[in-house]
């Protein structure tokens, strides 16, 4: 199951709940998500702050203490206040990142008029947890289309496009513990971004909501429409399992039928994509059969670079 990574290279890897606790976690999952934000002008990246506050949360469960004995130190020099009793469900919020971070640690373009978007999560049953990246690229999509962006699509593992350009990227990244385990779902949407405040290198494959609409949109509103949204996805998921998910993301599915050329491990690949299994894998048709890839980088779709060359 692709797409979810430890949120920094310390030691630690995406796990699950310990077995004792299986059976309850499953149970609670997907009880109602108390969203809220937490809002910010600027941050390094929202993902590090969510992920600094996991660990906070854990330190204390660890250490016995109560939250109101420790005071959170966030980055980026923002006061803090105490961490909540449970961080599940906070969201960070800011107006610009001057560190966002993308798919294998690649920057992340945030001017000002995006939102730049970090929750976290901490109650999912496994089935979910490997699909999370996903799912979060339907919620967007589902969100886009609601207030009439054209052509949304979605690109695996992490994007999500508009006419054909990127204008939402996601990161998904797991915080872990000893016995405890949070997921941080990133998303940051290109919302009243004018198209001259993006980089020049990426005018050519990235677009805004503005761009295409010509409208501007409240950011804090779209933010609880693509997170509820998500919890809507989470919740079908956990009931219907990965098929539900595979079977909604295929309207939206950017590959299928493209003649792809991705960067893996050891190489270049070239195929036509057939869709994503149920695992969250590219399926790809190539000379010698059917792949199924779980990680690996698209360097272009029918021709076209998806990216700056460097990149």
């Amino acid at each position: 199951m692709a797409n979810f990574v430890p949120a920094d290279p310390q030691p630690g890897v995406p796990v699950a709940q310990t077995a004792s606790d299986s059976a309850d976690a499953d149970a609670m999952a997907m009880a109602p998500i108390p969203w809220r934000f937490r809002q910010l002008t600027d941050a390094d990246s929202t993902n590090t702050i969510a992920a600094q506050i996991i660990r906070q949360h854990f330190q204390l469960t660890i250490d016995g203490r109560g939250p109101g004995q420790a005071r959170a130190k966030m980055p980026d020099g923002h006061a803090a206040s105490d961490p909540p009793e449970d961080p599940h469900g906070l969201i960070i919020l800011a107006q610009t990142q001057r560190a966002g971070r993308g798919q294998y640690g690649r920057s992340f373009a945030s001017p000002p008029g995006g939102l730049y978007a970090s929750a976290i999560i901490a109650n999912l049953p496994p089935v979910v947890r490997g699909l999370l990246s996903l799912a979060a690229g339907l919620a967007v999509a589902l969100t886009l289309e609601d207030i009439s962006v054209p052509h949304v699509a979605v690109r695996w593992p992490n994007d999500v496009l508009a006419g054909s350009k990127k204008v939402a990227g996601i990161l998904c990244e797991a915080v872990s513990q000893g016995p405890l385990w949070a997921g941080v779902v990133g998303i940051g949407v290109n919302v009243n971004t004018p198209l001259s405040a993006l980089p020049p290198e990426l005018t050519a494959t990235a677009t805004s909501v503005l761009g295409l609409t010509g409208k501007t949109v409240n950011i804090l509103s779209l933010a609880r429409a693509i997170f509820g949204r998500l919890e809507d996805v989470l919740r079908a998921v956990s009931e219907s399992g990965a098929a539900w998910l595979i079977g909604e993301l295929a309207r939206f599915d950017a590959l299928a039928g493209r003649t792809l050329t991705l960067r893996l491990e050891h190489g270049l690949i070239t195929g036509t994509g057939a869709g994503i299994s149920q695992t969250g894998c590219l399926k790809l048709y190539t000379p010698t059969g059917l792949r199924q890839l779980e990680i690996a980088t698209i360097i272009s779709v029918d021709g076209r670079a998806t990216r700056p060359a460097d990149k």
